[in-house]
This record gives structure tokens, C-alpha cells and sequence, in this order.
């Protein structure tokens, strides 16, 4: 009686053993990472391409000509897959080249809605021990020059521009077929190599969703004087300590500890990354764009510019100290003008007084 008791009981926990690893396993399962197959088939738009299968990945050509033709590389696969427990699109990507090159990333549902990147929705890049946010412009994602690194896209950042539906879980159940289209740069020989693509759940980037550094995406170059943009990183524990700086060398741009950016007017147009080094363990970005002032070169319609005259072109006017002291002599002068004139017209009064007496 005792030996079957026994037998009873390792039962039930074997049993339970048993559940435990499957109910596991299929959590496990549910949320691991999905690696998506890099076998493509592809189409050209006024250029000419080359696709190569290596070891590290799968390596992209494209040779065209320096024309205004819209040109472009689409490569695409065909498939019949659920992906509604995903929420980011992952690229492992190199780009060869020395300029920046663009890629959009395209989904097709089963009821042939198809999801494109949305304007103005935001990716992050992961490269050079940093992650930094980055907006979609004109459709695409910048790919900077000689850039190796990771490409976070979340499923809400696609959309069906046609109905206005952005793609969720339900849209997600039945994916027929995705593709990545490539912009090429201005150069004429560009090479981009895909090392992985794979599916990720939202645990994974859940940090990148909390944690943001907030202020102006566009900081205006000043006609003169400086250009002053304030930043704060939100997310983090109060006791995080932070640092910040820039990436790379950059000249007449500054960024102080308190996440205050300046500009001065000799700052040259184009983009600058601000980092925030937190805790010396990981960094986070965010891409700036430095701007012309709009008022440069413009005239209004008597051909008066806009734009405030510089101190070496018109120091007189620039210079209040000048000013203030010509304003002083010109009252002065006007003083002493109206002084020798009452002197003068009392002489003649006093005068005319002693003609008159003899």
C-alpha cells in the first residue's frame, strides 16, 4: 500500500514536471526571436545590380548612372506566415559606401494591403557602441555612410497610406510578402551588405521605447550671435548618472553637461549626433539637423535681405557704443548752437540799447 502511495505521488509531480516544461517551452517558443531567410528575388529600376550569397550574409551591388531618373533596387520574398506575435522588424546591416544610402521596408497582408513606413515615425539605429533615434524622411530610413550596425523598426511605424491603417497583430496573421527597397547614393558603384533579418517581440525593445532624449530635431544656424537648444533624457532611474557629448569632432557646435546644444553662425549645415553616456554602461543618441537660417539670401521685394547686417559690414550700426556717443555730440553741438545764438542775439540787443542812450 505504501509502494503504490509512493507511486502515486512521484506520478502527480512527473505530471506536473511534464506541464511545467511545456507550458515553458511554449513561452519560450512565443517569444523567442524569428530569423527570416535572406533568399530574395528582385527587381530593377534604371540600374543594374548584382546579388552574392556569402558566409557573413548576403552582399547587394547596384551600379547606376548619375541621372534624375528615379532608380532604385526592390528585393522581396514570397511567403505565407503569422507574425502577429512580433512587434519589430530587425536588419543587421554594413554599408560599403562613404555617402548614405536609403532603404524603405515594404509588408504585404493577405487582403493586399501593403504597409509602408510611415513619415515622420521614428527608428533607431545601433552602431558604434550607441543606439540613437531617427526619423523616416521621404519615406525611407538613412543609412549613414560606412555605417555597420542594427536597424530597429516597430510594426506601428508602417502603414497602408491608401485606407490609413497601420499595421497591427490582426494584419500581422497573414503576411504573403515583405521586401526591402534600396536607394542607392549618388556614387556610382554602392555595395550594402545584409548580415540578418529576424523578428523581434516587444520585451526586446521595450528599454528603447522608455527611455528618450527630448528636445529640437532641427537646431537653425544663427545669422549671427548663437543658437541655443536645450535636451533632457526621460526614462531613467533619478540616481542614473549622465553624460553628455557629441559624436565625432565637430566644430563651432558644443553640448554642455546640463544638455544645453550652441551653435554659433559659423557652424556648418548637416547632422550631428547627440550621445548620453549613462551610468558607463550604455549609450543612447539622437540624430540633430543644422539648419540654415531662412532669412539668408532672401530679399523682400524692394530687394531689402532679411537677414541682419553682419558687424564687419556695417560696424557704425552694429556698434551701440558709437551710436550712443554720436547721439552725445550731435545734442551737444545742438546746445552750443542755441547757446551762441541767444549770446549773440543779448551782444546785439545791448548794443542797440547803448546806440540809442547816445
Amino acid at each position: 500500500m505504501k509502494t503504490l502511495k509512493v507511486f502515486f505521488c512521484s506520478t502527480k509531480y512527473l505530471i506536473l514536471v511534464f506541464i511545467f516544461f511545456i507550458n515553458t517551452t511554449f513561452i519560450s517558443s512565443a517569444t523567442s526571436d524569428k530569423i527570416l531567410d535572406l533568399s530574395f528575388k528582385k527587381i530593377e529600376t534604371d540600374l543594374s545590380s548584382k546579388i552574392t550569397y556569402e558566409d557573413t550574409g548576403v552582399k547587394i551591388e547596384t551600379d547606376s548612372s548619375k541621372s534624375d531618373k528615379e532608380r532604385y533596387l526592390y528585393i522581396y520574398q514570397n511567403i505565407k506566415e503569422n507574425w502577429s506575435m512580433y512587434n519589430n522588424f530587425y536588419i543587421e546591416i554594413q554599408n560599403k559606401n562613404k555617402s548614405s544610402q536609403k532603404i524603405n521596408l515594404s509588408i504585404q497582408s493577405k487582403n493586399m494591403f501593403e504597409f509602408r513606413l510611415k513619415e515622420g515615425s521614428e527608428v533607431f539605429l545601433e552602431g558604434k557602441n550607441i543606439i540613437y533615434s531617427d526619423k523616416i524622411k521621404e519615406g525611407c530610413i538613412e543609412v549613414p555612410g560606412e555605417f555597420e550596425g542594427k536597424i530597429y523598426v516597430n510594426f506601428n511605424s508602417l502603414i497602408n497610406e491608401e485606407s490609413n491603417v497601420v499595421l497591427d497583430s490582426n494584419m500581422l496573421s497573414n503576411i504573403v510578402s515583405w521586401g526591402i527597397t534600396f536607394i542607392p547614393s549618388d556614387e556610382e558603384h554602392n555595395i550594402v551588405i545584409i548580415k540578418k533579418i529576424s523578428l523581434l517581440s516587444e520585451e526586446k525593445l521595450r528599454f528603447l521605447n522608455n527611455i528618450k532624449i527630448i528636445g529640437d530635431e532641427e537646431v537653425q544656424i544663427p545669422v549671427l550671435g548663437q543658437s541655443i537648444s536645450q535636451y533632457e533624457v526621460l526614462g531613467l532611474k533619478s540616481d542614473s548618472k549622465i553624460k553628455y557629448s557629441l559624436m565625432g569632432k565637430q566644430d563651432n557646435v558644443s553640448i554642455s553637461q546640463k544638455g544645453k546644444l550652441t551653435l554659433n553662425n559659423k557652424s556648418k549645415p548637416g547632422q550631428i549626433i547627440l550621445q548620453v553616456n549613462v551610468d558607463d554602461k550604455f549609450k543612447i543618441g539622437k540624430k540633430i539637423t543644422l539648419t540654415e537660417s531662412w532669412s539668408i539670401n532672401k530679399k523682400d521685394k524692394d530687394g531689402v535681405p532679411y537677414t541682419l547686417v553682419s558687424p564687419e559690414q556695417s560696424p557704425t550700426v552694429q556698434d551701440m557704443k558709437k551710436i550712443n556717443f554720436m547721439n552725445n555730440i550731435i545734442t551737444f553741438v545742438r546746445i552750443l548752437f542755441v547757446s551762441l545764438v541767444i549770446i549773440c542775439f543779448g551782444i546785439y540787443l545791448y548794443w542797440k540799447k547803448c546806440s540809442k542812450t547816445k
